[in-house]
């Protein structure tokens, strides 16, 4: 699920990036208050304790992390979305009481590795420019 919307707020658009990063949060909330189990045999499906959901959202993790480097590697993505991306989802977990360590450990993640990212890419731009350049 997170592969359709990455590819879609990594369109170089300002509005479209304000717009639809917001989901990231959404998908992170999502997983982070599911049930551990998919099966359910309570008979509230509306009181949740702490002992029954996730308090994770290690699988949008992963996805989000697998996806990134794949979608910049193939050069997608700018730094103006890295900064976007953590204003707004970095603003969200900052002011999120239950999600607020491991939303911001993942934002600087997030943000850490596409700074790296697109630093490879460029270097691997500018060295292919050099060596078209060195063989004319």
């Amino acid at each position: 699920m997170v592969g359709p919307f990455l590819e879609m707020t990594l369109i170089p658009e300002a509005e479209l990036r304000k717009a639809t990063i917001p989901i990231f949060f959404d998908m992170m909330q999502c997983e982070f208050y599911s049930h551990r189990s998919s099966i359910t045999s309570y008979a509230d499906d509306f009181y949740l304790s702490n002992r029954e959901i996730k308090c994770n959202f290690d699988e949008f993790e992963h996805e989000m992390i697998t996806k990134l480097d794949m979608l910049i590697e193939g050069g997608r993505g700018d730094e103006e979305y890295k900064d976007f991306f953590l204003e707004i989802v970095g603003g969200l977990c900052e002011n999120h009481q239950t999600m607020h360590e491991k939303g911001m450990l993942f934002v600087r993640t997030v943000v850490r590795l596409m700074k790296r990212l697109l630093e490879y890419r460029t270097i691997v731009t500018d060295e292919n420019k050099e060596n078209r350049m060195s063989c004319t």
